[in-house]
């Protein structure tokens, strides 16, 4: 609903405003009413309403002088007014023209003018909301990059244990001396999915996945309201475990490197914690944790032996169980363990290479190890070392049933091919339906095809348009619908993107 408020002088003409049409059935509601100009600016002030229906001839302060007072002081631009008067003069046209009143109405008011004109108003208030949504989204999205390609770049350098962070990271215009805080919210349980929504819910500042839990930037000024929403959630969903790590403020650029290298380094701070907390960056004092060396040296032939053979990850999987315990009982150093886990993949690899020669071209061969090093928790480490089991296992079936990508391949273009039409069709589901990581199937479809996924599912998606909009009567909306588009706007933007004319203009040729 859109907000008006009306100012006239009488009583009554304010009541006849207010009663001459249905506001709401149009979209608007009465917010105020004002009986002189003081009232009025008084009114917006409060208000801030969409829309203003204004008297000209009323005393000590007219009409007029109003809107130009609160054009001129209150910078009302996204404002508009209506004048309402009985003196058809075309003096105070040009005035009002002058003030950029959106129209001109005359006493005695006719419903079906007034209705037609707040029509045509709401169309346009509609227009300039999507138009400033739109704009907004962009923005913010726009920001939301660069804060992850900034993080990305300084993440690896700090992981690789360089110092030396300077750069330019395209993030001065976006900070703009404000004081800003990063954080980082994550789980030893909680998928990342789970965790990017309920960030996403808390809806404040900006935030994006990383590959342990859900880095997000906010004002300091709202700091407080990303602690009231944590603390909410830690009450809601009380078996779960969520870990908050705050790192430190910034209004620069080198302020924002230096956070996330304290950030970096602190990462291992609940790495086998059990319970939720939330802690500070850099703030350490009785939670700095002295974490014992660990042997790692590991007898990978035995380990894997039923992975390398067989293609069953069971053993693999209880082995790294026991490991992981052991490093948790003796509070084994984070970083030593990951080097046990990098040893042991690169040893795996030898292994397979051995094992099946070039047909084991293909095994682990999208593996980025450095990931290893950038796990918040002893729990996701694991998990995501029993994916990659689970990942070979699966392939050397493959290799031992005598089918390769080829054959993979071809399960995946035909469960496109059935599904590609429905708006609940993803990437997780045509990788779960071949028993591959939504990643790993990414990766070989850009790579057997030459394409990438999701260009792929666009191109049969927009043949299939071409094929309805020339063949049948469907209605543009109705298509979109058939071909998996949310909306008849992405569906539309996205075909003339492709092919240089809209849908209807392409059924029209």
């Amino acid at each position: 609903m859109y907000k008006v408020v009306f100012v006239d002088d009488e009583e009554q003409n304010l009541l006849l405003m207010e009663k001459i049409i249905d506001w709401e059935e149009l979209g608007f509601r009465v917010s105020g009413m004002a009986l002189d100009g003081d009232e009025g600016l008084e009114m917006y002030r409060e208000i801030q309403p969409d829309l203003m229906l204004v008297d000209i001839k009323m005393d000590e302060m007219n009409g007029l002088s109003l809107i130009r007072k609160l054009r001129e002081e209150y910078r009302a631009e996204e404002t508009l007014f209506i004048i309402v008067t009985a003196y058809d003069e075309f003096s105070y046209a040009q005035q009002a023209i002058r003030l950029n009143v959106e129209n001109y109405l005359l006493k005695p008011l006719e419903r079906q003018k007034m209705a037609e004109m707040i029509r045509k108003i709401k169309r346009r208030l509609d227009k300039e909301r999507e138009e400033n949504m739109r704009q907004l989204l962009l923005g913010k999205q726009q920001n939301a990059f660069l804060f992850e390609k900034a993080l990305s770049q300084l993440w690896e350098t700090f992981i690789r244990g360089e110092a030396d962070a300077s750069g330019d990271y395209g993030l001065e215009n976006v900070i703009a001396e404000d004081v800003y805080r990063s954080f980082i919210l994550f789980s030893p349980e909680e998928p990342d999915e789970k965790l990017l929504e309920i960030v996403e819910n808390w809806d404040i500042g900006f935030c994006f996945r990383r590959q342990d839990g859900i880095f997000g930037v906010v004002r300091e000024s709202d700091w407080c309201l990303i602690e009231e929403a944590y603390q909410k959630l830690r009450a809601t969903e009380g078996r779960r475990r969520y870990m908050l790590q705050a790192n430190g403020t910034f209004s620069n650029e080198n302020e924002f490197a230096r956070s996330i290298q304290q950030c970096v380094l602190d990462r291992y701070t609940l790495f086998y914690e059990e319970k939720s907390g939330m802690y500070y960056s850099g703030e350490r004092e009785g939670m700095a944790r002295e974490y014992e060396a660990m042997d790692r040296g590991i007898a990978v032939d035995e380990m894997l032996k039923e992975l390398l053979y067989q293609g069953k990850s069971d053993i693999s999987e209880k082995m790294l169980a026991q490991i992981m315990d052991e490093a948790k009982k003796r509070n084994g150093n984070p970083g030593q363990l990951a080097d046990m886990m990098l040893d042991m993949l690169y040893q795996l690899k030898i292994q397979l290479t051995k094992t099946y020669m070039e047909r084991a071209f293909a095994l682990l061969r999208h593996q980025n190890f450095l990931v290893l090093y950038e796990f918040h928790t002893s729990k996701k480490l694991q998990r995501a070392l029993e994916q990659v089991f689970r990942d070979v296992a699966g392939q050397v079936q493959e290799i031992k049933n005598d089918k390769g990508n080829h054959s993979t391949m071809d399960k995946i273009v035909d469960y496109i091919q059935k599904n590609y039409w429905s708006r609940e069709f993803s990437a997780t589901e045509a990788a779960e339906a071949v028993s591959l990581s939504r990643n790993y199937l990414l990766k070989i479809f850009k790579e057997e095809k030459g394409i990438s996924f999701w260009d792929y599912v666009t191109q049969l998606r927009m043949e299939k348009a071409k094929e309805l909009l020339k063949n049948t009567d469907c209605t543009i909306y109705s298509i979109s619908l058939d071909i998996g588009y949310e909306s008849q706007y992405h569906f539309s933007r996205k075909f003339k993107s492709l092919f240089g004319i809209s849908p209807v203009e392409f059924r029209n040729l």
